[in-house]
């Protein structure tokens, strides 16, 4: 079961950022085989815009470890840091960036009720913004045993693009800068819902600066990442294989 089913997930905060890296390095100790690792979704009272730096310096050694365990093993742990050699384009800036969008990512609440994410139900939380509240009441799917369900999930999608929750919008920023300046923004991770959240849902384009910083810092590392090769590149030779088999290799030989 832990080889082969167990997986990590990992909260980043301001309070745990300088234990991020020493976390990393314990799981692939432990030989964890994927962590997860994402930042919190709701506003940080503890994260600081200078933190920025902090974070960078904790993913330069996150990065080292996983590329001398890859180089060594062939495994590739961190989730964030998987792709292939033959990785596909980012999307298009005006594609729908979130599953929560597609209708693929349906959450049954406690009552019944079905949301297209988890952060959209309702029975847990309360909207800080009648603009976020508006946003989620326009996406309720209503109960599970509805007779018109399958109706409301068909229209699903394209009631998620006329909300504008979605969206990549230029107006949104962060501390750091804009969305539309941004180089990340085809590929960006900040949830979409967490943005009416940030300061208080004072600001419905304010994007959590804890959110932006891990993006930035994250992909840029990602891309760093070599790509791992697939099956048939290792069989015929294309691809350099990992450490431990070159060593049965010689062992075997």
């Amino acid at each position: 079961f832990f080889n082969e089913q167990l997986e990590v997930a990992a909260t980043l905060t301001g309070a745990n950022l300088t234990s991020l890296a020493a976390s990393v390095d314990y799981f692939l100790g432990k030989g964890i085989r994927t962590l997860r690792l994402a930042p919190s979704v709701v506003h940080d009272p503890d994260w600081r815009p200078d933190q920025i730096w902090e974070l960078d310096r904790q993913f330069a050694r996150v990065y080292g470890s996983s590329l001398r365990f890859y180089r060594r093993t062939g495994r590739v742990p961190l989730a964030l840091f998987r792709k292939t050699r033959a990785d596909r384009e980012p999307r298009p800036p005006d594609e729908l960036r979130c599953a929560a969008a597609s209708g693929e990512a349906l959450t049954v609440d406690a009552d019944g009720q079905v949301a297209g994410c988890v952060r959209l139900a309702a029975s847990y939380q309360s909207w800080p913004t009648v603009w976020l509240r508006e946003r989620a009441s326009s996406l309720r799917l209503g109960h599970l045993g509805d007779a018109d369900l399958e109706r409301r999930l068909a229209a699903y999608p394209a009631a998620a693009r006329s909300s504008r929750l979605f969206d990549l919008a230029t107006a949104n920023h962060s501390s750091y800068r804009r969305c539309g300046d941004c180089p990340c923004r085809s590929r960006c991770l900040v949830c979409p819902i967490s943005i009416g959240r940030a300061w208080g849902g004072l600001d419905p384009h304010q994007v959590p600066d804890l959110q932006c910083a891990f993006a930035q810092v994250s992909l840029a590392y990602r891309d760093r990442f070599p790509g791992q090769p697939v099956g048939r590149e290792l069989l015929r030779g294309e691809a350099r294989p990992p450490e431990l088999l070159r060593e049965l290799r010689a062992f075997v030989g």
